[in-house]
């Protein structure tokens, strides 16, 4: 680790630093050479496979020296480590012992998005909610990356179904009306 900065107390009594131009420039080029080699290490993962595991390795390796860093949160970082995550997620998917898992990733996946969701999609979204209820562990149901997309398609069910109930209900009233016809209705 490089510290920042170098200080102390002249004889006067007065604060100074030491080389603190020297410390930080040598401390910028250690950050930007960590986050160098982070991004390098993710974009080696390429299209994950089942050989991908020393690549991901090498990858969560440079993440880890790059966190001793202030400021290491930048734009390009956070859009690796977005990609590690999702090569991670894959990874472990590939692994036939999380074949269920895989199956209800699979299958949040063929779920239409929220805002498409209308309640011809209620067996879908049933389903799906099943087959993540009945993995055996929190730990499989933590490797679902997707729930969030299986929750908001249910929320969008319970409104489509809602709508949908109470259009049900307007036709009948309307029909009731119908049948009791026009002479019928008093002001």
């Amino acid at each position: 680790r490089v510290n920042l900065l170098h200080f102390g107390q002249s004889a006067a009594g007065t604060t100074k630093f030491d080389n603190a131009a020297l410390v930080t420039e040598t401390y910028k080029t250690a950050r930007a050479a960590a986050e160098t080699e982070f991004l390098n290490a993710v974009a080696a993962i390429g299209t994950v496979t089942a050989d991908s595991g020393a690549a991901i390795e090498a990858a969560k390796a440079a993440k880890e020296a790059l966190t001793q860093y202030i400021n290491y949160q930048t734009s390009e970082y956070l859009d690796a480590e977005a990609a590690l995550n999702d090569a991670i997620s894959t990874y472990t998917l590939l692994d036939p012992a999380n074949a269920d898992v895989k199956a209800v990733v699979d299958a949040i996946e063929q779920l239409p998005a929220a805002e498409e969701v209308d309640v011809d999609d209620a067996e879908a979204i049933e389903a799906a909610r099943t087959a993540y209820d009945n993995l055996a562990t929190d730990e499989k149901k933590a490797l679902v990356h997707n729930l969030d997309k299986l929750v908001a398609a249910e929320k969008a069910l319970e409104a489509a179904q809602e709508i949908n109930d109470a259009k049900t209900a307007v036709e009948a009233k309307i029909a009731e009306i119908t049948k009791l016809g026009v002479d019928n209705l008093t002001a």
